[in-house]
């Protein structure tokens, strides 16, 4: 007898896995990279820990590259481009952090100073900030590609949508309904505990919502953008849509601290 044909899906599943696996990595890379910093002043000489850095950031450009192409093939092109141009930004950083004069970093230990930092410590802080930002962005792509394919029509990133839907590219409210429905699929009101394929639907589009705020948030706090206006045309929607956006998750995640610091009865 013949050896059982695999799975056609069985492959591209694995492959998804592995891509997923090295957006993680990227993003764990990403957020040592402060650390990196302060360690490389175990070197006394700019140049030395400049290179050091750069070898690093190197690794971390060519690890991501198939993550980046994977959003350049199944993304809205503009975000594609948004993430090169955020991990150009953090990797510059660390090695312009690397290259400059942090008395606090001597030894490739942090010394603590009384009164305020230098220059140096600070840019190095902020560029922690953005580290960890766009770190976790990586795992959020990471959880998208690893879904591809699986949730149908609905599985498109937040940031990508909100693009699409302003550039008129979204899709349409019908993805769902008759005549896209596969065979043995339940109509609306049937199966799924009754819940109607609309309700289902409105859940999906509040959930990608939420995302697309929380992203619009997360990018204007990596301080890359000196203005809303300008992250507002990077993502191809208009400065109103994008002040919205940041308004609404940042009342959500107050909302939610009060909730954490209320008082349990």
């Amino acid at each position: 007898m013949g050896r059982a044909k695999q799975p056609a899906g069985g492959s591209a599943k694995q492959e998804r896995y592995e891509l997923s696996a090295v957006a993680r990595r990227g993003a764990d890379r990403i957020e040592r990279l402060p650390k990196e910093v302060v360690a490389s002043f175990v070197a006394s000489e700019p140049k030395v820990r400049a290179s050091r850095l750069g070898e690093f950031t190197n690794r971390i450009l060519v690890e991501i590259t198939p993550v980046i192409t994977w959003l350049e093939r199944r993304r809205h092109p503009g975000t594609a481009e948004l993430v090169k141009r955020l991990l150009r930004h953090v990797l510059h950083e660390a090695v312009a952090c690397a290259g400059a004069d942090i008395s606090e970093y001597a030894g490739g230990t942090i010394h603590r100073t009384k009164g305020e930092g230098s220059a140096g410590a600070e840019r190095n802080a902020t560029m922690l900030v953005t580290a960890k930002l766009f770190a976790y962005s990586l795992r959020e792509w990471a959880e998208e590609i690893e879904s591809e394919g699986t949730q149908g029509p609905a599985a498109v990133t937040a940031a990508s949508q909100v693009v699409d839907q302003a550039g008129g590219q979204g899709q349409g409210e019908g993805s769902g309904d008759a005549t896209t429905r596969t065979a043995g699929e339940p109509k609306a009101g049937e199966g799924n505990g009754g819940k109607p394929q609309s309700k289902r639907r409105k859940t999906r589009k509040k959930r990608s919502a939420l995302k697309a705020d929380k992203q619009l948030y997360c990018a204007w706090k990596t301080g890359y953008y000196k203005t809303q206006a300008a992250l507002a045309q990077e993502k191809g929607i208009t400065e109103r849509e994008a002040k919205l956006a940041i308004d609404r998750h940042r009342k959500r995640e107050s909302a939610k601290e009060q909730a954490r610091k209320k008082p349990r009865q």
